[in-house]
This record gives C-alpha cells, structure tokens and sequence, in this order.
C-alpha cells in the first residue's frame, strides 16, 4: 500500500493568505491578438477598479494567445 504525505517547504506561519478571487477575476475570451495587458485593464476600468489584468501569450512566440483574465478590486464591480 502506497501512501503520500503533502509537506510544504514554507512553514504554515510564513504562508502568505491568498485573496479568494471566486467573484473578482474573470476570463476574458476572443481578444484580438494585439491586445495588451495595459489595453485590457483600460477596456474594464468602465466596469470597475482592476487590481490586474492579464493577457494570456504564447511562451515560445511570446504573441497573444487570444483570451486573458481581469481581476476587479471589488466584487460588485
């Protein structure tokens, strides 16, 4: 019988809390490939104040990959 054990390296009191983005960040489809993290946030700051905006980009070409996420400050936004 094989049994696992999860042990993180950083101590639990070191551990930062990561902010529950259940209604903040969204995904954000069909982008037009030159679409920029500056001009997403921009696009969406109507809708709300935008902690991050994220354009999704090929890691070898580095090109867009054509979607990308927004996190909003707030979740009302």
């Amino acid at each position: 019988m094989l049994t696992l054990e999860y042990s993180s390296a950083i101590p639990q009191q070191q551990q930062t809390p990561q902010k529950d983005t259940t209604f903040t960040k969204i995904f954000v489809g069909g982008l037009p490939y030159h679409t920029t993290d500056k001009s997403l946030k921009k696009f969406f700051e109507a809708f709300g104040e935008i902690e991050e905006a994220v354009v999704i980009t090929d890691r070898q070409t580095g090109k867009s990959r054509g979607y990308g996420f927004n996190n909003f400050q707030q979740k009302v936004s």
